[in-house]
């Protein structure tokens, strides 16, 4: 999936098998149980307690199983540090987690469009054109670290379960 900022982080997977397919009458990649995108190191986060990110995500049609998926991950939770741009079917709604503190935008439909931003102090979200404003549980410093190399995910999260996206992406942009 390459990359159209001009910055040489094009999304990639070399296992045919575990590709998501292109879908040109409805534009959309899908993604099943196991497939899943390499990111390159540094396209999310920078590192430190001020790293900035803004993601725009649209997916295509929402299926609910299973009850957690993957849009984005990027970080290192051993160390519990990092970022899962996903959402969670059973409380019907988009969540930016932070491995504690997480924030969420309510309700989750097909063709949603959802912006989840960070400013270095306040999460912020919107879906569907500022229909709905992100609700946050903080509880503490927000602290996201540069993540190592191969720990960065379109699709899946690093961690076991790896809760696969298992639906349609339309489009993701990421700004740092």
């Amino acid at each position: 999936w390459y990359d159209q900022s001009g910055n040489n982080r094009a999304a990639t997977q070399a296992t045919g098998s575990q590709q998501p397919q292109l879908d040109t009458t409805n534009n959309v990649l899908t993604f099943d149980s196991d497939d899943f995108f390499d990111i390159p190191d540094g396209t999310v986060m920078t590192g430190g307690p001020a790293s900035t990110f803004t993601v725009v995500t649209k997916i295509g049609t929402y299926t609910p199983s299973p009850s957690q998926k993957t849009v984005l991950w990027a970080g290192n939770t051993l160390s519990n540090n990092g970022l899962l741009i996903g959402f969670d079917s059973p409380t019907n709604r988009w969540v930016a987690d932070f491995w504690n503190p997480w924030a969420y935008v309510p309700s989750i439909a097909s063709q949603d469009t959802v912006i989840l931003a960070y400013d270095g102090t306040t999460d912020r979200g919107w879906r569907n054109s500022g229909a709905k404003v992100l609700n946050s549980a903080h509880s503490g410093t927000l602290v996201i670290t540069a993540a190592p190399t191969g720990v960065q995910y379109i699709g899946r999260e690093k961690n076991t379960p790896v809760r696969p996206l298992n639906n349609q992406l339309a489009f993701l942009q990421i700004y740092t």
